[in-house]
């Protein structure tokens, strides 16, 4: 996520109020984070959301659900 994206505040929003714990990372401010997601090879758009090692590109709560089992 970055810091002034939208979609990237609304996704995390969208986990919180599901009581699901994410990990936000912050690609435009934290090199590491920076790293691993451009190893994960999916562009350059965010958010990226990976549940079971499988990365997700946008804002997308019905893939989410799915990948959840929800």
């Amino acid at each position: 996520m970055t810091e002034h994206c939208p979609w990237c505040h609304k996704a995390a929003d969208w986990f919180e109020e599901n009581n699901i714990s994410i990990e936000k990372k912050f690609v435009d401010s934290d090199s590491e984070a920076q790293k691993e997601f451009l190893s994960l090879n999916v562009g350059v758009g965010v958010p990226v959301v990976t549940i079971n090692d499988t990365p997700m590109v946008g804002y997308d709560p019905s893939s989410w659900k799915s990948a959840l089992g929800l």
